[in-house]
Protein backbone atom coordinates (compact mmCIF):
# COMPACT_ATOMS: atom_id res chain seq x y z
CA UNK A 1 0.00 0.00 0.00
CA UNK A 2 2.73 2.15 -0.04
CA UNK A 3 3.04 4.60 -2.58
CA UNK A 4 5.66 4.96 -5.09
CA UNK A 5 7.11 8.58 -5.15
CA UNK A 6 8.49 10.37 -8.06
CA UNK A 7 9.31 13.86 -8.46
CA UNK A 8 6.36 15.85 -9.51
CA UNK A 9 5.01 19.84 -9.71
CA UNK A 10 4.38 21.91 -6.94
CA UNK A 11 4.17 25.66 -5.61
CA UNK A 12 7.42 26.79 -4.24
CA UNK A 13 7.91 26.47 -0.89
CA UNK A 14 5.43 24.09 -0.71
CA UNK A 15 6.19 20.49 -0.56
CA UNK A 16 3.76 17.61 -1.42
CA UNK A 17 2.86 15.28 0.87
CA UNK A 18 0.76 12.00 0.82
CA UNK A 19 -1.58 10.44 3.59
CA UNK A 20 -0.72 6.84 3.77
CA UNK A 21 -2.13 4.21 5.80
CA UNK A 22 1.41 2.78 7.43
CA UNK A 23 -0.56 0.02 9.98
CA UNK A 24 -1.58 -1.32 6.24
CA UNK A 25 0.79 -4.29 4.60
CA UNK A 26 -1.67 -5.21 1.96
CA UNK A 27 -0.43 -5.95 -1.23
CA UNK A 28 -1.67 -6.53 -5.01
CA UNK A 29 0.31 -9.00 -7.04
CA UNK A 30 -0.22 -9.09 -10.81
CA UNK A 31 0.74 -11.34 -13.70
CA UNK A 32 0.74 -10.02 -17.59
CA UNK A 33 1.55 -10.73 -20.91
CA UNK A 34 1.68 -9.23 -24.40
CA UNK A 35 -0.03 -11.31 -26.81
CA UNK A 36 0.89 -10.85 -30.50
CA UNK A 37 -0.48 -11.92 -33.52
CA UNK A 38 1.17 -14.62 -36.06
CA UNK A 39 1.71 -11.37 -38.41
CA UNK A 40 2.43 -8.68 -35.48
CA UNK A 41 -1.03 -6.99 -36.75
CA UNK A 42 -2.90 -7.26 -33.13
CA UNK A 43 -1.30 -7.16 -29.61
CA UNK A 44 -3.73 -7.37 -27.11
CA UNK A 45 -2.77 -7.36 -23.18
CA UNK A 46 -3.77 -10.03 -20.73
CA UNK A 47 -3.58 -8.65 -16.95
CA UNK A 48 -4.79 -10.77 -14.16
CA UNK A 49 -4.57 -9.40 -10.22
CA UNK A 50 -4.41 -11.14 -7.27
CA UNK A 51 -5.17 -8.97 -4.13
CA UNK A 52 -3.36 -10.07 -0.62
CA UNK A 53 -1.11 -12.79 -2.83
CA UNK A 54 2.25 -13.27 -3.82
CA UNK A 55 2.93 -15.39 -8.01
CA UNK A 56 3.47 -18.84 -7.41
CA UNK A 57 3.16 -21.60 -9.58
CA UNK A 58 -0.79 -22.48 -9.15
CA UNK A 59 -1.28 -18.19 -9.91
CA UNK A 60 0.77 -18.84 -13.31
CA UNK A 61 -1.29 -22.26 -13.82
CA UNK A 62 -4.53 -19.83 -13.74
CA UNK A 63 -3.47 -17.53 -16.24
CA UNK A 64 -2.00 -19.85 -18.74
CA UNK A 65 -5.15 -21.56 -18.80
CA UNK A 66 -7.32 -18.33 -19.29
CA UNK A 67 -4.46 -17.66 -22.19
CA UNK A 68 -5.30 -20.97 -23.66
CA UNK A 69 -8.80 -20.51 -23.80
CA UNK A 70 -8.75 -16.95 -25.63
CA UNK A 71 -5.59 -17.73 -27.58
CA UNK A 72 -5.93 -20.15 -30.60
CA UNK A 73 -3.29 -22.05 -32.38
CA UNK A 74 0.19 -22.58 -32.12
CA UNK A 75 1.80 -19.97 -29.50
CA UNK A 76 5.33 -19.56 -28.43
CA UNK A 77 5.65 -17.91 -25.30
CA UNK A 78 8.82 -16.07 -24.33
CA UNK A 79 9.21 -15.33 -20.64
CA UNK A 80 12.04 -15.32 -17.78
CA UNK A 81 13.44 -17.72 -15.66
CA UNK A 82 11.59 -17.27 -12.47
CA UNK A 83 10.38 -19.83 -9.97
CA UNK A 84 6.88 -19.38 -10.73
CA UNK A 85 7.29 -19.69 -14.55
CA UNK A 86 9.85 -23.77 -13.28
CA UNK A 87 6.93 -24.83 -10.77
CA UNK A 88 6.27 -28.54 -11.02
CA UNK A 89 2.44 -27.72 -12.10
CA UNK A 90 3.24 -25.38 -14.76
CA UNK A 91 6.03 -27.95 -16.01
CA UNK A 92 2.96 -30.76 -16.27
CA UNK A 93 0.84 -28.70 -17.66
CA UNK A 94 2.91 -27.69 -20.63
CA UNK A 95 3.94 -31.43 -21.61
CA UNK A 96 0.35 -31.89 -22.34
CA UNK A 97 0.23 -29.03 -24.25
CA UNK A 98 2.28 -29.03 -27.29
CA UNK A 99 1.64 -26.23 -29.17
CA UNK A 100 2.62 -24.32 -26.83
CA UNK A 101 6.51 -23.68 -27.29
CA UNK A 102 8.24 -22.37 -24.94
CA UNK A 103 11.44 -19.97 -24.84
CA UNK A 104 13.37 -19.16 -22.09
CA UNK A 105 15.51 -15.31 -21.80
CA UNK A 106 18.79 -15.58 -20.97
CA UNK A 107 19.28 -15.14 -16.94
CA UNK A 108 19.24 -11.67 -15.36
CA UNK A 109 18.00 -10.28 -18.86
CA UNK A 110 15.24 -7.89 -18.08
CA UNK A 111 16.14 -5.30 -21.09
CA UNK A 112 14.72 -8.31 -23.26
CA UNK A 113 11.28 -8.06 -21.77
CA UNK A 114 8.80 -6.18 -22.90
CA UNK A 115 6.71 -6.97 -20.07
CA UNK A 116 9.09 -5.46 -17.78
CA UNK A 117 8.55 -1.97 -19.28
CA UNK A 118 4.95 -2.43 -19.17
CA UNK A 119 5.22 -3.01 -15.20
CA UNK A 120 7.95 -0.11 -15.00
CA UNK A 121 5.37 2.17 -17.18
CA UNK A 122 2.59 1.00 -15.18
CA UNK A 123 4.25 1.66 -11.54
CA UNK A 124 7.06 4.56 -12.12
CA UNK A 125 4.22 6.49 -14.82
CA UNK A 126 0.79 5.70 -14.04
CA UNK A 127 0.67 4.75 -10.29
CA UNK A 128 2.95 6.99 -9.00
CA UNK A 129 2.75 9.13 -6.06
CA UNK A 130 -0.92 6.98 -6.05
CA UNK A 131 -2.13 6.38 -2.52
CA UNK A 132 -4.81 3.96 -1.86
CA UNK A 133 -6.69 3.38 0.83
CA UNK A 134 -8.12 0.07 0.14
CA UNK A 135 -6.63 -2.78 -2.22
CA UNK A 136 -10.01 -2.34 -3.65
CA UNK A 137 -9.05 1.31 -5.12
CA UNK A 138 -5.42 -0.30 -6.53
CA UNK A 139 -7.68 -3.26 -8.48
CA UNK A 140 -9.67 -0.43 -10.19
CA UNK A 141 -7.23 1.90 -10.61
CA UNK A 142 -5.24 -1.18 -12.21
CA UNK A 143 -8.03 -1.97 -14.65
CA UNK A 144 -8.81 1.50 -15.50
CA UNK A 145 -5.16 1.56 -16.99
CA UNK A 146 -5.57 -1.45 -18.50
CA UNK A 147 -8.55 -0.35 -20.51
CA UNK A 148 -7.03 2.53 -21.78
CA UNK A 149 -4.04 1.06 -23.09
CA UNK A 150 -6.05 -1.26 -24.76
CA UNK A 151 -7.39 1.42 -26.67
CA UNK A 152 -3.97 2.72 -27.36
CA UNK A 153 -1.94 -0.39 -29.08
CA UNK A 154 1.01 2.08 -30.13
CA UNK A 155 1.72 2.06 -26.43
CA UNK A 156 2.26 -1.80 -26.41
CA UNK A 157 3.85 -1.68 -29.44
CA UNK A 158 6.35 0.42 -28.04
CA UNK A 159 7.12 -1.68 -25.11
CA UNK A 160 9.12 -4.13 -27.93
CA UNK A 161 10.68 -1.21 -30.08
CA UNK A 162 12.44 0.09 -26.90
CA UNK A 163 13.12 -3.66 -25.38
CA UNK A 164 16.20 -5.41 -26.88
CA UNK A 165 14.51 -8.17 -28.01
CA UNK A 166 15.06 -9.41 -31.02
CA UNK A 167 11.81 -10.08 -32.06
CA UNK A 168 11.89 -10.59 -36.11
CA UNK A 169 13.21 -13.44 -35.25
CA UNK A 170 10.44 -14.94 -33.45
CA UNK A 171 8.41 -13.89 -35.81
CA UNK A 172 10.59 -15.55 -38.58
CA UNK A 173 9.65 -18.39 -36.58
CA UNK A 174 6.02 -18.36 -36.24
CA UNK A 175 5.90 -17.54 -39.87
CA UNK A 176 8.18 -20.29 -40.79
CA UNK A 177 5.56 -22.60 -38.93
CA UNK A 178 2.56 -21.14 -40.60
CA UNK A 179 4.48 -21.37 -43.93
CA UNK A 180 4.40 -25.14 -43.37
CA UNK A 181 0.67 -25.15 -43.54
CA UNK A 182 0.14 -22.72 -46.11
CA UNK A 183 2.75 -24.64 -48.22
CA UNK A 184 1.64 -28.05 -47.98
CA UNK A 185 -2.17 -27.71 -47.17
CA UNK A 186 -3.96 -30.08 -44.64
CA UNK A 187 -5.32 -32.88 -47.21
CA UNK A 188 -2.56 -34.06 -49.47
CA UNK A 189 0.76 -33.34 -47.63
CA UNK A 190 3.99 -34.63 -49.30
CA UNK A 191 5.69 -37.84 -47.36
CA UNK A 192 9.14 -36.48 -46.55
CA UNK A 193 10.29 -32.72 -45.98
CA UNK A 194 14.23 -31.93 -46.76
CA UNK A 195 15.14 -29.07 -44.60
CA UNK A 196 18.79 -27.68 -43.23
CA UNK A 197 19.88 -26.85 -39.37
CA UNK A 198 18.27 -23.45 -39.38
CA UNK A 199 17.22 -22.04 -35.82
CA UNK A 200 13.98 -21.00 -37.22
CA UNK A 201 13.22 -25.03 -37.43
CA UNK A 202 12.32 -25.19 -33.82
CA UNK A 203 10.47 -27.80 -32.01
CA UNK A 204 7.20 -26.54 -32.86
CA UNK A 205 7.68 -26.79 -36.58
CA UNK A 206 8.39 -30.27 -36.12
CA UNK A 207 5.76 -30.98 -34.32
CA UNK A 208 3.36 -29.85 -36.75
CA UNK A 209 5.42 -31.56 -39.40
CA UNK A 210 4.34 -34.78 -37.54
CA UNK A 211 0.88 -33.87 -36.91
CA UNK A 212 1.05 -33.43 -41.36
CA UNK A 213 2.19 -37.14 -41.49
CA UNK A 214 5.63 -35.56 -42.45
CA UNK A 215 8.97 -36.94 -42.07
CA UNK A 216 11.87 -34.68 -42.04
CA UNK A 217 14.98 -35.11 -43.55
CA UNK A 218 17.82 -32.63 -42.10
CA UNK A 219 20.60 -32.21 -44.22
CA UNK A 220 24.45 -31.98 -42.37
CA UNK A 221 25.98 -29.18 -41.35
CA UNK A 222 26.69 -26.53 -43.83
CA UNK A 223 26.19 -29.10 -46.83
CA UNK A 224 23.72 -26.84 -49.15
CA UNK A 225 24.36 -29.20 -52.16
CA UNK A 226 22.16 -31.84 -50.02
CA UNK A 227 19.30 -29.19 -50.72
CA UNK A 228 20.24 -28.64 -54.31
CA UNK A 229 16.63 -27.66 -55.33
CA UNK A 230 16.13 -25.24 -52.91
CA UNK A 231 19.24 -23.82 -52.59
CA UNK A 232 18.86 -23.17 -56.83
CA UNK A 233 15.45 -21.21 -56.08
CA UNK A 234 16.90 -19.40 -53.36
CA UNK A 235 19.61 -18.58 -55.82
CA UNK A 236 18.03 -17.50 -58.69
CA UNK A 237 15.44 -15.27 -56.95
CA UNK A 238 18.28 -13.28 -55.24
CA UNK A 239 20.64 -13.12 -58.50
CA UNK A 240 17.60 -12.82 -61.01
CA UNK A 241 15.22 -10.75 -58.91
CA UNK A 242 15.93 -9.32 -55.54
CA UNK A 243 19.40 -8.11 -56.27
CA UNK A 244 17.93 -5.47 -58.96
CA UNK A 245 15.24 -4.31 -56.97
CA UNK A 246 14.55 -1.81 -53.41
CA UNK A 247 11.80 -3.44 -51.78
CA UNK A 248 9.72 -1.23 -49.10
CA UNK A 249 7.60 -3.61 -47.75
CA UNK A 250 6.43 -6.99 -46.97
CA UNK A 251 3.17 -6.42 -49.49
CA UNK A 252 5.28 -4.90 -52.40
CA UNK A 253 8.02 -7.79 -51.55
CA UNK A 254 5.23 -10.64 -52.14
CA UNK A 255 3.88 -9.06 -55.14
CA UNK A 256 7.55 -8.86 -56.38
CA UNK A 257 7.80 -12.77 -55.51
CA UNK A 258 4.89 -13.54 -57.32
CA UNK A 259 5.10 -11.91 -60.43
CA UNK A 260 9.12 -13.47 -60.43
CA UNK A 261 7.06 -17.17 -60.32
CA UNK A 262 5.38 -16.41 -63.06
CA UNK A 263 8.44 -15.34 -65.15
CA UNK A 264 10.17 -17.96 -64.11
CA UNK A 265 7.81 -20.94 -64.42
CA UNK A 266 6.30 -19.62 -68.30
CA UNK A 267 9.09 -16.99 -69.79
CA UNK A 268 11.96 -18.13 -68.73
CA UNK A 269 11.49 -21.55 -69.10
CA UNK A 270 10.94 -21.30 -72.78
CA UNK A 271 13.94 -19.29 -73.10
CA UNK A 272 15.91 -22.05 -71.46
CA UNK A 273 14.38 -24.50 -73.53
CA UNK A 274 14.78 -22.80 -76.41
CA UNK A 275 18.73 -22.66 -75.75
CA UNK A 276 19.16 -26.23 -75.15
CA UNK A 277 17.45 -27.38 -78.12
CA UNK A 278 19.82 -25.23 -80.38
CA UNK A 279 22.75 -26.92 -78.28
CA UNK A 280 21.03 -30.34 -78.89
CA UNK A 281 20.96 -29.56 -82.40
CA UNK A 282 24.51 -28.54 -82.80
CA UNK A 283 25.61 -31.36 -80.65
CA UNK A 284 23.86 -33.89 -83.39
CA UNK A 285 25.12 -32.21 -86.24
CA UNK A 286 28.73 -33.01 -85.40
CA UNK A 287 29.26 -36.93 -84.26
CA UNK A 288 32.96 -36.33 -84.07
CA UNK A 289 32.68 -34.53 -81.23
CA UNK A 290 30.38 -34.72 -77.56
CA UNK A 291 30.69 -38.30 -77.25
CA UNK A 292 29.69 -39.11 -80.69
CA UNK A 293 26.53 -37.30 -81.03
CA UNK A 294 24.60 -38.53 -78.31
CA UNK A 295 21.56 -36.73 -77.09
CA UNK A 296 19.81 -35.32 -73.85
CA UNK A 297 16.80 -35.01 -72.91
CA UNK A 298 16.17 -32.24 -70.54
CA UNK A 299 13.41 -31.67 -68.07
CA UNK A 300 12.61 -27.34 -67.33
CA UNK A 301 12.87 -26.88 -64.00
CA UNK A 302 9.60 -24.84 -62.18
CA UNK A 303 8.83 -23.35 -59.25
CA UNK A 304 5.98 -25.08 -57.90
CA UNK A 305 3.04 -23.31 -56.49
CA UNK A 306 3.09 -25.13 -53.10
CA UNK A 307 6.80 -26.60 -52.76
CA UNK A 308 8.00 -28.55 -49.49
CA UNK A 309 11.31 -28.13 -50.26
CA UNK A 310 12.13 -26.47 -47.40
CA UNK A 311 15.14 -23.55 -47.35
CA UNK A 312 15.29 -20.64 -44.65
CA UNK A 313 16.23 -17.36 -46.00
CA UNK A 314 14.94 -13.53 -45.32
Amino acid sequence: MTPVLRRTWAPCGATPTFAVRARSHEKVSGIGALVVSPRRHRITLALALYPRLNIRGPQVLRFLRHLARHVRGPVILVWDRGNPHKHHLVRAWLATHPRWEIVWFPPYAPELNPVELLWSYLKYGRLANFAPDTVDEIRSHVGRERRRLGRRPQFLRSFFRHSALPFRVQSRTLLTHLSLIEACGLQESPRHLIRDRDRVYGERFSYQARTLAIREAVTAPRSPWQNAYAERVIGSIRRECLDHVVVIGERHLMGILAEYVDYYNRTRTLIVDQGRTRATERAAAKPGQGGGGATRRWAPSRIPPESCVSRSDE
